[in-house]
C-alpha cells in the first residue's frame, strides 16, 4: 500500500454507487488520502477499473462526503466482497471529514 490506511469506526455509512440508478450499502473498513477498503455482506461483482462514487455519512457530526473513486481489487471472504478503491481524480482534500480519522492531517507519502 502506497499510504498509510486508517480504521474506521462505526458510525459511518457508506453507499457505493455502481451507476446512476444502482447504489448498494457497504462497510468502510478503512481508508486513507489515496483510498479505501469497503466490504459488502454479500457477492458483487465488480471490476478492477470500475468507476464508482463513493457516498459517506457521520452521524456523529452530521457531515457529508461523495468521492468518485476507481476499483483497485475485489476479493472475496466467506460472504463478503472487499473493495478496494483509489479516490479520482486524486487524493482527498485536506479538511474533509475523514481527516479526523487519520490523525488530523497527516499528509500521504
Amino acid at each position: 500500500r502506497r499510504a498509510e490506511r486508517h480504521l474506521m469506526p462505526t458510525g459511518i455509512s457508506a453507499n457505493l454507487a455502481l451507476s446512476s440508478t444502482e447504489t448498494v450499502v457497504v462497510t468502510l473498513r478503512d481508508v486513507s488520502r489515496l483510498g479505501a477498503c469497503v466490504a459488502r455482506a454479500s457477492r458483487l461483482e465488480l471490476a478492477p477499473g470500475a468507476s464508482v462514487r463513493l457516498d459517506l455519512h457521520d452521524h456523529q457530526s452530521g457531515e457529508s462526503l461523495s468521492t468518485r473513486a476507481k476499483v483497485r481489487w475485489v476479493r472475496f471472504g466467506g460472504f463478503n466482497t472487499y473493495i478496494g478503491l483509489l479516490f479520482i481524480p486524486g487524493p482527498l482534500r485536506e479538511g474533509s471529514m475523514l481527516e479526523r480519522y487519520m490523525g488530523g492531517g497527516a499528509s500521504a507519502g
